[in-house]
């Protein structure tokens, strides 16, 4: 395969082995997944689609020490490994795991905080508000965002 740059620079040229040229435009390629599914060619549609099922036919799980890792945690893993590989360091998967369930822990802590400012937020809103009625309210706020 042999890929050369045309006249107008958007072009590329593809040569697939002696006689069969093909010019793609690389301005259609740039937007492609804003285009609608519908307004594409149904052969390109359907090998997307078996693209997919093969993929998430063949995928597993991620786990560690028998818990499941979600997308985040997985990506937050990787970018720690990244950075102990850039620093020359040898990464440490135990060290890696911990680190990540700080964050991880980091970033519960601070949903939970947020959804119940905003919560007692709405109910401090509505004024006045008794002392007792704040406090039951507070108490079935506090145990909806913990568990």
């Amino acid at each position: 395969m042999l890929v050369r740059p045309l006249q107008n620079e958007n072009d590329i040229q593809v040569i697939y082995f002696f006689k069969l040229k093909l010019i793609l435009k690389l301005n259609s390629f740039k937007n492609l997944s804003k285009i609608p599914f519908n307004n594409l060619r149904p052969e390109f549609v359907t090998q997307v689609l078996n693209l997919r099922r093969k993929i998430f036919s063949k995928i597993k799980p991620k786990s560690f020490k028998g818990k499941l890792v979600n997308g985040n945690t997985f990506v937050q893993m990787c970018k720690i490994f990244c950075d102990s590989i850039n620093k020359g360091e040898i990464p440490s998967i135990q060290n890696s795991w911990n680190s990540v369930c700080k964050l991880e822990c980091q970033r519960l802590v601070y949903n939970i905080i947020e959804s119940y400012t905003t919560q007692m937020n709405i109910i401090i809103a509505k004024q006045p508000v008794e002392f007792s009625i704040l406090h039951e309210k507070h108490k079935e706020v506090k145990f909806n965002n913990i568990f």
